[in-house]
């Protein structure tokens, strides 16, 4: 199978903590991605949270439990327990610019099921410029610009 790679950055004008927690703040997704149907904390012990997502896309129910790593206004790691790849792994990294803080979503994933692999890369390319664009626009809603 071929593993896919996928980094996307957005520089805000927020501070990088608030950016952190909204990352973190898994249990609100619904709110505000439109894909995410349900999100839950399963675990959570210390910085390490496994969270389930119920996620409808192309008219298509899926699960995706991962195990989140939180390095505090740093990074966020995360590593597939269960859902439609055959392997995923991904991180959020946070960088203080001062007057706000950039944001970078990397994925190295590989889809299950011949379909998934021939459409799957693509399909899935348009979805985090459509995470990027709804966390971007959940900041300018819930954070204040730095100043």
């Amino acid at each position: 199978m071929k593993s896919h790679h996928i980094e996307r950055s957005v520089l805000l004008p927020f501070a990088l903590e608030d950016i952190f927690n909204l990352v973190a703040d898994i249990e609100n997704y619904p709110e505000f991605l439109p894909w995410c149907r349900t999100a839950r904390v399963l675990e959570r012990e210390s910085n390490d949270v496994v969270a389930k997502l119920k996620v409808v896309t192309a008219g298509r129910h899926s699960e995706i439990v991962t195990r989140n790593e939180l390095d505090p206004f740093t990074r966020i790691g995360l590593h597939l327990i269960r859902g439609p790849f055959a392997s995923f792994d991904g991180e959020w990294k946070f960088v203080d610019l001062q007057m706000g803080c950039k944001a970078t979503l990397n994925l190295c994933f590989e889809f299950e099921g011949a379909l998934l692999r021939i459409v799957g890369p693509r399909a899935l390319d348009i979805a985090i410029d459509r995470v990027m664009s709804a966390f971007t626009k959940r900041a300018r809603q819930m954070c204040t610009p730095c100043e």
